[in-house]
C-alpha cells in the first residue's frame, strides 16, 4: 500500500461518484502552491527524498488518475527552473498528462508562489458539468445537483487508513489497484524524462 491519500478525501469520491456515468473525457486542472525549500532539504537528497517530483508530485498524479478513471499513456512536462539559480529543475513544473481514455489532466507545481495562497486548488470538467476543490476544505459544483462539501480540511488521511486497515482485515484486494500504484510511479519517472529532453514521453 503506498499512501496516495487525496483519492480518499470526501472531496475527490464526491466528485467520482457525482461524475460517474457521464459520457465523454475529462479535463482537470490542478494548481499545487507547494513553496520554496532550501536547497539542502533532504527531498531533493536522490537517495533520500528523490527530489520534488518523486517525492510529492506523485500524489497528484495518482488523484488525476482517480477522478478520470483512466490510464495515463503519455506526459509531457516544461520547468522554469533550468538555468536559474535559485530554483531546482524539478518544481515550478507545468505537466500534461493524457489519458487512455482522451482525458487530460494539467499540473502546475509552484515552488515560487506566495506563502498566503492555498496550497491546492484542483479543477474538474466533464459533459457540461464542473468541480472545484478548494485546498480541500471545499468542493462545490456546477451543472450538477450534488451539495457542496465543506468542513475542516480533509485529505483523506483517516479514510486511507481505514480503508487498508479494512483490506487486511477482511482479506480484500489493495484499497489502490497494484497496477495503479506501477503506472504512478512510471508516470513520476516519465515526467522527469519529459524535463530532461523536451519531448513527450510514453508511460
Amino acid at each position: 500500500m503506498v499512501g496516495y491519500n487525496r483519492r480518499f478525501s470526501a472531496h475527490a469520491t464526491s466528485i467520482e461518484q457525482a461524475f460517474h456515468g457521464l459520457s465523454g473525457p475529462t479535463t482537470i486542472l490542478y494548481r499545487i502552491n507547494a513553496g520554496a525549500l532550501p536547497d539542502d532539504h533532504w527531498i531533493y537528497d536522490p537517495s533520500e527524498g528523490g527530489g520534488r517530483i518523486i517525492g510529492e508530485v506523485c500524489h497528484f498524479v495518482d488523484l488525476c488518475e482517480y477522478l478520470t478513471d483512466s490510464p495515463i499513456v503519455e506526459v509531457f512536462a516544461a520547468s522554469l527552473g533550468h538555468g536559474h539559480s535559485r530554483t531546482n529543475p524539478d518544481e515550478n513544473v507545468s505537466i500534461t498528462m493524457r489519458h487512455e481514455s482522451g482525458s487530460l489532466s494539467s499540473i502546475q507545481y509552484i515552488a515560487t508562489g506566495n506563502s498566503t495562497l492555498a496550497k491546492e486548488r484542483i479543477e474538474v470538467h466533464k459533459d457540461g458539468k464542473s468541480a472545484v476543490i478548494d485546498d480541500f476544505r471545499s468542493t462545490t459544483f456546477f451543472g450538477l445537483s450534488q451539495q457542496p462539501v465543506r468542513g475542516r480540511q480533509n485529505k483523506g488521511f483517516a479514510e486511507e487508513l481505514a480503508a487498508f486497515a479494512a483490506a487486511i482485515r477482511k482479506g480484500n484486494t489493495f484499497p489502490i489497484p497494484i497496477d495503479s500504484l506501477i503506472r504512478t510511479t512510471r508516470t513520476t519517472f516519465a515526467i522527469i524524462d519529459s524535463l530532461k529532453t523536451g519531448k513527450p514521453v510514453a508511460v
